[in-house]
């Protein structure tokens, strides 16, 4: 830990020229590295663990032997990655991972590139640490090896039992604490300042992490680049633009909420009896609801960035966990905080959960409120703080912010267990039941927020959008879980700021998440460029179609038709009930758009 924190501070020494370096930054940068620091510290402790253990068997006589040799052998590998970080970082403002050793297979090129460095410094401060890390180590080695700590204990049982607490003490260590998610580089990130978060960021941590999330070359390839390249540019070449104008403004203050789980089969417009959620039901009735939405894929991590970013999921892969590509994406908050809006998200769970609050301080977001921000009497739910007590302190912090605004909130209640602060509506402990109970208590929460909020100077300049970070389906199989059914989700522009005449009626073209930042965008005036696949639902002109991933591969849906392909067994399942113009021989579009949309993701 002591040799982390010395790394950290000479990083941010060797490259503060140009970023905002304070006393009080070093420390926030300090203090939030520190459970990344110590999960790396217990992953570097593992092979000592294994020789612990079996030490308590049978102590051996060469324990100070071996002590010495995994540690000398440990601390000039990992100096040497920090002291390459820094210069790394300096040349190309990414960590160091596995791109950047990549060019050690190309030594002459390596060498050329190197001799802009001060390897002369580098060295020196290489050989330096050295001696003063391996000196540290010796003098701890010699405490270790007669303190009380590696005495065996008094019986064999009792040694057994020491095992199993250093183990369980190992596991919450590794996993960076007892949260429901494993860590990730989110719980390093603080700050808007990238250079801050990437200094928390444990070096030694991030590489092993990034090896083990490598990106191998594209399995997804069905045809000559340019032939795809060509199918996939031809469906966003809408021609000319024709766009209808929806919105009383080009400035009205967004407020758009994401729905956990929330399929269009719980609305009554899609043919829901149920009544299940009468306040979404007169909202989609009095707002301008988009029939043929679909989401990227089934987790929210996945739809985060195909609404913020407009960039649709892979299989297998989720963008969202590697920080150095997610800072290449296109961002919509950035887009609107250009214009004048200021940004906020509101979440009563943990944002460090999937990367989440990594993604969310690269997008942009001003403000990020998420479980902490509440006291710990309201964190009464399995993933945190339940939709009505977010909703309302989000109302509250409407009142004082200055407009233009966009506040996001994205709901919890409704995600499994379903566990939800209110009499049962719906009778029954099923999954379906406890369900549709969790979503009437969303839809109970919206419409306190709605009434709450519509005596606000801010409301009438107001737009409202809703829609689902993912799909839910409850019927069993595993079939049904890769239809289009399962990832239909609901899509609704409401609030003053939306047009009378445009108020009642429904969007029938095709479209997925990844198309709500082109469309938005596209009516506020701002320019909707680098969203290179997300079209605008408004444009007649624009293509009819949806894609969505599933595990080891896509759905691909068009005007009556639909089309899966699972790679991994290369059976597809097709429906035709029309001839649609995108269809294609044999659903080749569908291939297509994959193999381009990987080909993207590599090079990122």
């Amino acid at each position: 830990m002591f040799f982390f924190v010395v790394g950290r501070i000479l990083f941010l020494l060797y490259n503060y020229e140009g970023n905002d370096l304070n006393f009080t930054n070093c420390a926030d940068v300090i203090f939030h590295s520190l459970r990344l620091d110590t999960s790396g510290a217990f992953y570097l402790l593992l092979p000592p663990f294994f020789y612990w253990i079996a030490a308590l068997i049978r102590p051996p006589e060469n324990i100070r032997f071996f002590h010495k040799l995994y540690f000398f052998t440990l601390i000039p590998i990992i100096l040497l990655v920090t002291i390459a970080d820094w210069e790394i970082y300096r040349l190309w403002g990414s960590k160091l991972d596995p791109n950047a050793l990549d060019y050690l297979k190309y030594p002459a090129e390596a060498l050329a590139s190197s001799l802009s460095s001060p390897l002369g410094f580098l060295f020196l401060m290489y050989f330096i640490l050295l001696f003063l890390f391996v000196y540290i180590s010796r003098r701890m080695t010699a405490w270790f090896i007669t303190s009380p700590f590696i005495r065996p204990a008094s019986s064999r049982l009792l040694s057994l039992l020491n095992g199993l607490i250093v183990f369980i003490i190992l596991i919450i260590g590794l996993r960076g604490g007892i949260q429901l998610g494993s860590i990730n580089q989110s719980f390093a990130y603080f700050s808007k300042d990238l250079f801050l978060n990437h200094a928390a960021v444990n070096t030694t941590w991030n590489l092993i992490y990034s090896y083990d999330n490598r990106d191998k070359p594209n399995p997804y390839v069905f045809y000559k680049h340019k032939d795809a390249q060509h199918m996939v540019q031809n469906l966003y070449a809408s021609g000319q633009d024709s766009v209808s104008h929806i919105l009383k403004t080009r400035q009205p203050n967004i407020i758009l909420i994401l729905l956990e789980s929330f399929s269009t089969e719980i609305l009554t417009a899609f043919g829901n009896a149920d009544s299940l959620t009468p306040v979404l039901d007169k909202i989609s009735a009095q707002g301008l609801l988009f029939k043929n939405i679909y989401a990227s894929g089934i987790r929210t991590d996945r739809g985060l960035v195909s609404i913020f970013s407009g960039y649709p999921s892979q299989p297998l892969k989720r963008i969202i966990l590697k920080p150095s590509k997610i800072e290449s994406l296109p961002s919509l908050t950035q887009i609107l905080q250009s214009a004048g809006y200021n940004s906020a998200f509101y979440y009563g769970g943990q944002s460090e959960f999937s990367n989440i609050k990594s993604y969310l301080l690269t997008e942009g977001f001003s403000k990020i409120i998420d479980l902490r921000d509440f006291p710990p009497a309201d964190r009464n739910s399995k993933w945190g703080v339940h939709d009505k007590l977010v909703f309302q302190k989000a109302a509250m912090d409407l009142k004082t912010i200055k407009e233009p605004f966009f506040t996001t909130i994205l709901t919890l209640s409704s995600h499994e267990p379903f566990d939800v602060p209110m009499e049962n509506v719906f009778p029954g402990k099923d999954r379906r039941s406890k369900y549709k109970n969790s979503v009437a208590y969303t839809d109970r929460s919206i419409g306190y927020f709605i009434n709450s909020i519509q005596a606000e100077s801010f409301y009438n300049n107001t737009l409202f959008i809703f829609i689902s970070d993912h799909g839910y389906h409850l019927e069993r199989g595993s079939l049904t879980k890769r239809f289009p059914a399962r990832f239909h989700i609901p899509l609704i522009f409401y609030g003053p700021a939306l047009k009378e005449n445009w108020r009642g009626r429904e969007i029938l073209k095709i479209g997925g998440q990844t198309d709500l930042a082109a469309t938005l965008l596209n009516q506020i005036g701002l320019t909707s460029a680098g969203f290179d696949y997300s079209k605008d639902l408004l444009n007649p002109n624009s293509s009819d179609f949806a894609y969505y991933v599933f595990t080891e591969g896509f759905g691909w849906v068009t005007p009556g038709n639909f089309f899966m392909y699972d790679h991994r067994s290369k059976s597809k399942t097709e429906q035709i009930t029309n001839n649609s113009h995108l269809k294609g021989p044999g659903s080749a579009i569908g291939k297509a758009y994959l193999q381009i949309l990987f080909e993207d993701y590599l090079e990122r």
